[in-house]
């Protein structure tokens, strides 16, 4: 049981971390096309 346990709090605890990683990626694109001027041609 406490094995199940476990891997459940690290698969959401790894879900949280890819959550993380991609919201900062987005930022990281964002503020890249922001600069080269792609977001303006929207």
């Amino acid at each position: 049981m406490s094995s199940e346990n476990r891997s459940h709090f690290s698969a959401s605890a790894l879900v949280r971390k890819l959550d993380e990683i991609s919201r900062y990626y987005a930022f990281l694109l964002a503020k890249t096309a922001d600069t080269k001027g792609w977001a303006k041609d929207e």
